[in-house]
């Protein structure tokens, strides 16, 4: 378990912004009346005229893609994305309000992890203790609190689930 701070938060609205700032659009809304705003005017069809659909489809296909790694927070996939989130809003124009005049804010999260050649199931029957096979016998879910559980009992078995008259399988 290790604790980093990363940007998430660029990344969750990332295509959002996106899709605002692409527009060009400069209504002028009354704070007192925000449905005062004229949905058929000219400038609102000039911005709906700019949206380039490629320009977006370029964007999440390049946050899509496997080369990215999933873009989970801490890993490298992660870092590659939010630097070409904020090169982007750079060449915006955009102003950042993150801190330190970025566009991010450090959060402090807990990233818990199976390190498998570590990880050990066992079961003791009449003092016979058979080891079990990660991700073949068993799998784990990490816990930040719990890094590691100790439990004995008594072992029952109810079945999988499975109902398969073609294979002549009912448990």
């Amino acid at each position: 378990m290790r604790v980093i701070a990363r940007r998430a938060a660029v990344l969750m609205t990332f295509l959002g912004i996106v899709a605002l700032t692409t527009t060009s659009c400069s209504l002028e809304v009354g704070a007192d009346n925000p449905a005062s705003a004229n949905l058929s005017s000219d400038e609102v069809a000039a911005a709906l005229q700019a949206i380039q659909p490629q320009a977006i489809e370029a964007h999440i296909r390049f946050l899509a893609d496997d080369l990215l790694e999933g873009r989970a927070p801490g890993n490298r996939g992660f870092e590659i994305a939010s630097r070409y989130v904020e090169t982007h809003f750079r060449s915006l124009g955009l102003t950042p309000a993150g801190l330190a005049g970025g566009f991010s804010q450090p959060v402090p999260l807990r990233q818990s992890i199976i390190v498998e050649d570590q990880s050990r199931v066992s079961v003791i029957l009449d003092g016979e203790e058979t080891s079990l096979i990660y991700a073949e016998d068993y799998i784990l879910s990490p816990s930040a609190s719990q890094p590691e559980v100790n439990v004995s009992g008594p072992l029952v078995f109810v079945g999988f689930g499975v109902v398969a008259p073609e294979l002549e399988y009912d448990d």
